[in-house]
This record gives structure tokens, sequence and C-alpha cells, in this order.
């Protein structure tokens, strides 16, 4: 009778360690797909509105699960301001013929707020019942699920760098979308138990970004790395401060005597003296393409020009997807000022919620994806890398919940 209640007792444990490993390998499936599709087959529109269909399963699979749907009142309504800001603009333009309106395809932004809206209900559920186990045996199914595809991205890149002599390599997309495929990776490796097998990866993702010369990437591994160990390194500083001040002289030493040689290899990765990408030329005309946002944000502050339309699209029709190099100016120039500040408040809330619980692992990816996206046109859209930004964000408004996932 006791050795029956024992094995009872041993098939309910079974089962319940089965179920709870099959239901984080489903979540990180559904964040896995979309960047197979995206990365192997392109960002078109229509690939788009297939990439990211995984998220709507994941909704229904967390609904059978948990038998109803939790929503905040405090959530619902900053969800909703956030919503109407974005889309009246637009409205707006379209309302008005404003010069830029009949570039604005309201299908769009409707595919977009109707699929993010989906995303962030999706995001906020499944982090609600989300546990420091499961988000770690999350984490590790992520990376192994994507270690197939960055492995395929990174001979492609390398046979482009050493045998093709290209340019500028990068696998199937192009080289800013493939280095935020590299990031993802690079943050999930952080949950790995090998020491050697996170190193490794750390090395394969700089490696390359490097290769294909996207500098803000390389600047968002340090930055990572950096915050992500802070209080590994500072224990390491304290337990070691002898050895730490003779490592700094030495560190100190190096530069001053290597300091033109340093800057030669420096120059060979960020490009300080090309004359298409160095700091003459605006950083690859970045600067001067923030100063024609800012321009545009004075012209029109409170309607902006339209959701994914560019800068003076009828003065340049060669260039027709050429957009803002920035995060916050696109917002700021596509949606008017109002959407700018609630998402500059709204992110500034969030930072200061996670160094106040001392979230380095959030943080890291918090202040590396916001570094990277000042560099490239991002907006709020369907993005991977973007998906990963939002459920930090949305962890952090769910203050009550939220736990260090390290």
């Amino acid at each position: 009778m006791e050795w029956n209640q024992k094995k009872t007792n041993l098939n309910m444990l079974t089962t319940k360690k089965y179920k709870f490993g099959s239901y984080d390998l489903a979540m990180a499936l559904i964040f896995a797909l979309p960047i197979y599709i995206v990365g192997f087959l392109g960002s078109s529109a229509f690939v788009q509105s297939i990439a990211y269909l995984p998220y709507v399963l994941g909704l229904v699979l967390i609904y059978v699960k948990n038998k109803k749907i939790t929503l905040n009142k405090a959530y619902i309504t900053l969800y909703f301001i956030f919503v109407v800001l974005w889309i009246l603009p637009n409205i707006y333009n379209l309302m008005m013929r404003t010069l830029e309106s009949e570039f604005f395809n309201p299908y769009v932004m409707i595919y977009h707020v109707l699929m993010l809206t989906i995303v962030f209900l999706f995001l906020s559920q499944w982090s609600l019942a989300l546990t420091k186990n499961s988000w770690s045996q999350f984490a590790k199914y992520l990376f192994t699920l994507l270690t197939p595809f960055i492995l395929i991205l990174s001979v492609k890149i390398g046979i482009d760098f050493f045998t093709i002599e290209k340019k500028i390599p990068w696998a199937f997309t192009y080289r800013h979308l493939d280095t935020e495929f590299y990031l993802i990776f690079l943050f999930f490796s952080f949950f790995l138990n090998s020491k050697i097998f996170k190193g490794l990866t750390y090395i394969l993702c700089l490696s390359m970004i490097t290769m294909m010369s996207v500098r803000a990437g390389v600047i968002c591994v340090f930055i990572f790395l950096i915050i992500a160990y802070l209080d590994a390194l500072k224990k390491m500083i304290t337990a070691n401060k002898r050895n730490t001040t003779y490592f700094v002289a030495l560190l100190f030493m190096v530069i001053l005597f290597t300091h033109d040689q340093l800057y030669i290899w420096l120059n060979e990765i960020f490009l300080f003296d090309s004359k298409g990408r160095g700091l003459e030329s605006g950083i690859s005309s970045r600067v001067n393409i923030w100063i024609s946002a800012i321009d545009s944000i004075r012209q029109y502050p409170f309607s902006g020009i339209g959701y994914y339309v560019r800068l003076n699209p009828h003065f340049d029709p060669l260039n027709p997807n050429l957009h803002i190099h920035n995060f916050f100016l696109r917002i700021g120039a596509e949606n008017g000022v109002f959407l700018m500040i609630f998402i500059l408040l709204s992110l500034m809330f969030v930072g200061f919620k996670l160094i106040k619980k001392r979230l380095h692992w959030e943080l890291a990816v918090f202040i590396s994806i916001l570094f990277y996206y000042f560099f490239i046109p991002r907006h709020i859209q369907l993005n991977s890398l973007s998906i990963i930004l939002y459920f930090i964000v949305i962890r952090s408004f769910q203050s009550g919940n939220i736990k260090s996932s390290q």
C-alpha cells in the first residue's frame, strides 16, 4: 500500500514536470518561429503578416491553461491612451489631406495595432504566471531553438566575409536585422549553466556583428555584458582590491604606450575616419537625418507626418523606404510629440523600476535595445527584438509580480 502511494506521488510529480517543461517549450517556440520566418524569408509586409501569428496561438494556449484572461484596469487605461495617441494623428492626416497623407497606409497601421494588441495581451498574461524556474527553463529552450538558426547565419556571414570578400556581409535579410537576432541570442545565453558555452556565445555574437560592421550592435554587446554582470564585477573588485588596482594600472600603461595602434584597431571597427560612414559624414548621415526629423517635428508637432511615412517623400522618390534612424525621433516625426512624450515617460518609469529592484539582466537588455534603437529606424511595430523590449516594459508595470529572472 505504501509503495503504491509513493509510486502515485512520483507519477504525479513526473507529470507536473512534464507539463511544466512542455508549456515552457511551447512559449519558446512562439518566440522562435517569427525569428526563423523573418530571418529566412525577409521582412516584407506579407511575411510579417504571417510571421507573428504564433502569438495568437500562444494567447489561446494561455487561456486554455489558465481558463481566464486577467486584465488590470491601470494597464488597460495606459494601453488605451497609447493606442489613441498612435492612431489619432494618422486619422487627422487622412482627413486634412496633408502633404504626406497620401503615403500613409491605414491597413498597415490597423494590422500593427491589432497584432500588437494581441502580442501585448499575450505577454501580460504569460508574465503574470511566470516563475523564476519557468523563466529560466524558457530562456534555455529559446537559446537551444535559436542555435541552429544562428549557426546557419554565422556560416553565411563567414563565407561572405572571408571568401567572397563582400564589402559588408550579412545573411538572408539585412545586417541590422541580423544583428537583432544575434542580440536576442546573446541576451538569453546569460541563463546557460555552462560558462564555456556562454563565453563562446559572447565571442560568436561579437565577431559576427563586427563582421557586419554594425557599430551600435558592437557597443550593445558590451553594454549588456557590463550591466548584466554588474554585481559579479562589484564582488570581484571588492574581494580583489589589490589585484584590481594592478590591473587598472597595467591597462592604463598599455593604453598610454599603444594608443596609436589602438586607435587604428578601433577605427577599423567603428570607422571614425570613413568618408561615407565616419564622424565627418555625421555617422553615416544620421546627424543630418536627425536634424531633418527635428525640423519635421517642429513643422507638424501634434499630427506628425503619418505612421510609416518617411521624411520628404515627394522630394526623394528614389528612396521610398528611407526612414529616420532614431526610435524616438521617428515616433515624434511620424506620430507627433504627444506619443513621443508618452513613450519617453513610460520608458523612464520602466528604467527607474528596474534599477530600484536591481534587475540587472532586465536592465541590461532594456538599455541595450534602446541604445541600438537610437541609431536604427525602428518604430512601435512587430519585431522580435522589440517584443523582448515590450515584455520588459510590461513586467515592470506589473510591479507586484515582477521578480528577478536571474
